[in-house]
């Protein structure tokens, strides 16, 4: 729905508003109600509404009719062009005496009425006017069967706006969801006698006055934004003292419950391992996980087998009667045909030549060693 550019002038405003929804498929006289309300409503200001109502005529017992009663409201919310609007009975208001006229015309007036109501409707009622033409007419018209229809007047005063269908309100004991218009205060300022034709559900058909406009007092729900709670120690402690005294118990006892099982399964986890006893209890007493108590095991054992190994060496029995066997050293001739070979490759000569060469250089080697050599190299 098109809605007013700041500083746009109304006529503007309904020449465009009009055009854009007549585009969208509604009739003039339509389009142009509902651009009246869009002004309307971004101005703070409502149209007047008359709602067309049956009436009941009380007869004397002469068979004249002299008495009128009126159900001007019903308390049902009401479908127009504009949206959904309801009107609070507990809202509504008039003056003592009202004038009822006929077809909305100040200078033909029917008779005087007052009004009531109970918890969810609104009433009219009153007697018919002794000296005017008008109520003669209206009178002798309905004696021959005209259908004789009202038209209530009412003026708002106090509006408030339900957006969408999250919002609502009980009003004339209904709930009313949004989105929806509660006229809250109203004012019922004229009743008429008007020929619409006899049809009792006409209670809630709307007619727009768009000539009469009065300025409101217009309420929109704020909505509740959700405004999240900061729960501190200090806050805790000093609204409820009592539920942080038992959160650190429970706290407490959780942690003790969580703390045994923990140290159970690390206690259990060691001793499945059957390890060396000491190295066990310094695991256990030092706080050693499992994992790190297994590379303890291990340095121990490993200890334990160095130890051991020494404690066997120290313990084991000395050799008796019997010296150690002394190194043996080459014989003469063994010796000579070695030395002979070396200085044989090293001199590329042959080993004979070798050999009385080292025989020269040592006379006494030779003495002793060289028979035996010549016999090995027979």
């Amino acid at each position: 729905m098109p809605k007013p550019n700041k500083g746009e002038s109304k006529q503007d405003f309904l020449s465009r508003c009009t055009k854009d929804v007549m585009a969208e498929g509604k009739e003039s006289d339509q389009a142009y109600a509902m651009c009246n309300a869009s002004w309307d409503n971004e101005n703070n200001q409502r149209s007047t509404l008359t709602l067309s109502a049956p009436i009941e005529l009380m007869t004397n017992d002469e068979g004249k009719a002299k008495h009128f009663l009126i159900t001007a409201y019903t308390g049902q919310p009401i479908d127009t062009w504009m949206g959904k609007i309801i009107f609070d009975v507990a809202g509504m208001t008039s003056k003592a005496k009202i004038p009822i006229l006929r077809e909305h015309e100040r200078d033909r007036v029917v008779g005087f009425g007052k009004t009531w109501k109970d918890e969810s409707r609104f009433y009219v009622g009153g007697d018919f006017a002794s000296k005017t033409r008008d109520a003669q007419e209206v009178l002798s018209l309905a004696e021959d069967g005209m259908p004789w229809q009202a038209s209530v007047g009412i003026w708002p005063k106090k509006v408030k706006v339900l957006s969408d269908e999250k919002e609502s309100m009980v009003v004339n004991g209904q709930e009313i969801k949004g989105p929806a218009e509660v006229w809250t205060e109203s004012r019922v300022g004229e009743v008429s006698f008007v020929s619409l034709g006899a049809d009792d559900e006409t209670a809630a058909i709307v007619l727009s006055d768009q000539k009469v406009r009065v300025s409101i007092e217009k309420t929109i729900p704020v909505k509740k934004e959700e405004k999240k709670m900061e729960f501190t120690l200090e806050i805790i402690e000093k609204e409820a003292p009592q539920l942080l005294e038992q959160i650190r118990s429970d706290a407490a006892k959780l942690g003790m419950e969580a703390g045994t099982a923990l140290e159970r399964e690390r206690v259990n986890g060691i001793l499945d391992a059957k390890a060396d006893p000491e190295a066990t209890t310094e695991a256990i007493k030092h706080g050693y996980s499992a994992e790190a108590s297994y590379k303890l095991f291990y340095e121990a054992e490993k200890k334990k087998k160095v130890e051991g190994l020494k404690k066997m060496e120290a313990d084991a029995p000395k050799p008796m009667g019997q010296e150690e066997p002394k190194e043996k050293s080459a014989t003469p001739d063994v010796d000579l045909a070695i030395r002979a070979r070396d200085l044989a490759e090293k001199e590329k000569i042959p080993i004979v030549s070798a050999l009385r060469k080292l025989a020269r250089d040592n006379p006494e080697l030779a003495k002793d060693a060289l028979p035996k050599v010549r016999i090995l190299n027979k």
